[in-house]
């Protein structure tokens, strides 16, 4: 995590991170979360960044959206590991043609075939379904 900080630093003079945290590898407790929520609070980022990957980044922000007092919750997901250097970015030309989702799955099929095969092709049916007004989830 110093790394990205580190990084977010060079790349972006002035930003201020206001605060960073790392969740253990298990299930947190109430007052663990609670903990975590009013550090966030009091901080009092102008943009939260949650990477703990997908979809659990989406389902966090999604519960905690009344509790968090932020502006914008985005699910950074894999922007923080390039950022940070732990994970090689697509060559520009596979960027620039829109496959890095591609590369990735060459790289780490096993960590990626699911956003790619299962969980994309829902995101786009439900918010299809959606935009349609066929059917309205909260």
């Amino acid at each position: 995590m110093e790394q990205l900080t580190l990084n977010l630093a060079s790349e972006y003079p002035g930003i201020e991170v206001v605060g960073k945290h790392a969740p253990p590898f298990r299930a947190l407790t109430p007052e663990e979360d609670e903990a975590i929520v009013a550090e966030i609070n009091q901080a009092r980022p102008d943009v939260l960044w949650v990477g703990l990957g997908m979809p659990k980044q989406e389902l966090w922000i999604h519960e905690h959206r009344e509790s968090l007092r932020v502006t914008v919750a985005v699910g950074a997901g894999a922007a923080l590991k390039f950022m940070s250097g732990h994970v090689d970015r697509a060559p520009v030309r596979v960027q620039n043609l829109g496959f890095e989702w591609l590369w990735r799955l060459w790289q780490e099929p096993k960590r990626v075939w699911r956003r790619v095969f299962v969980d994309a092709p829902q995101f786009i049916v439900l918010t299809s379904l959606e935009l349609l007004n066929l059917r309205k989830f909260d």
